[in-house]
């Protein structure tokens, strides 16, 4: 913006702004952000057209910008005052802990979860201390730490596991997991062991490709119960190397739904693999017990059956 409002103004001056503004009214939003972003270039706001209030104090603080909402407010104090909280929002999503600071004496009403959740997104733990201690009755829910810990911010997660009551959720465990975030999947295993649950685990680490986390479940809980869905999901997502670990250490197997969605997704090395090695991996549900087993496995209730009645159950298992 610098490159593009300095050089227009050293060569036509602040004079011709009004004239710029007529013929191009777009040009007015440009130098805003301009005058915003340049604090001592402030007066230039008083030449605009149409001043987006909500989008000058947004701007500011997104970069941090506290000199510039303190001219703001002192300009135009009824515009910007409904849009502070909003504000302080997005100086904590961007980690701006004076200006979060300088918000929050202006915001005295609950600032609601944006400003929670974006600071511990964000994985900014000075800002989350600071809210904690003079915000600490606002809408603290379970979604600050859920977003602390599926952003992988590990620290955040220790402190308000220690400092408030909402603690982390499932769904925290789940989004920490698809995204690879081991260092949390570790701690929520150790400090919070009543939201394990060992093959979930493993689902959401096949399906994000993570092999890590793979590694660690079966390390941890050796005798974990899974189900062909982690390989599903691995080779829909064209995980290869999580198919080939689930190949080489389980006897889960997966479905046709691998074969189904490594080709829908167009992953053909998936799909080459699966061709070669689908007579053990394979399951089908079978006609006749009506499980899910390999497709060319010893079924006893077929050998029973047909010792019973022969020709009756050729007959049925050919319609198959």
């Amino acid at each position: 913006m610098q490159r593009l409002v300095s050089p227009w103004l050293a060569i036509h001056g602040e004079e011709a702004l009004p004239r710029l503004f007529k013929a191009v009214p777009a040009a007015s939003r440009i130098v805003q952000v301009f005058a915003i972003s340049t604090p001592s270039s402030f007066h230039l706001l008083r030449l605009s057209l149409d001043i987006d209030y909500q989008n000058l104090m947004i701007i500011a603080a997104t970069s941090g910008q506290v000199d510039s909402i303190r001219q703001l407010q002192a300009s135009y104090p009824d515009r910007v005052a409904i849009h502070e909280s909003a504000a302080l929002a997005v100086a904590a999503a961007n980690g701006h802990l004076q200006t979060v600071k300088y918000l929050h004496a202006y915001c005295p009403n609950p600032l609601g979860a944006d400003a929670l959740v974006n600071a511990a997104a964000g994985g900014h733990l000075e800002i989350v201390k600071f809210l904690h201690t003079h915000r600490g009755d606002d809408d603290w829910s379970t979604d600050v730490v859920d977003a602390a810990a599926a952003s992988g911010h590990v620290e955040v997660v220790q402190f308000l596991h220690t400092s408030r009551t909402q603690g982390c959720t499932i769904s925290g465990l789940q989004m920490a997991t698809i995204r690879g975030h081991l260092d949390v999947v570790r701690w929520i295993h150790v400090h919070r062991n009543d939201l394990w649950r060992a093959s979930d685990v493993m689902e959401k680490a096949a399906q994000g490709g993570h092999l890590a986390i793979l590694q660690y479940v079966l390390d941890t809980s050796p005798n974990v119960s899974c189900t062909t869905y982690a390989m599903d999901l691995a080779a829909t997502h064209g995980h290869l190397e999580i198919v080939q670990f689930l190949h080489a250490h389980r006897t889960d197997g997966c479905t046709d739904v691998a074969m189904q969605g490594a080709t829908s997704n167009g992953h053909d090395h998936v799909v080459a693999y699966l061709v070669v090695h689908g007579p053990e991996l394979i399951h089908s549900l079978c006609g006749v017990c009506g499980f899910y087993k390999l497709r060319n496995h010893y079924c006893a209730v077929y050998e029973r059956a047909i010792a019973r009645k022969p020709q009756r159950m050729r007959a049925c298992t050919e319609q198959l």
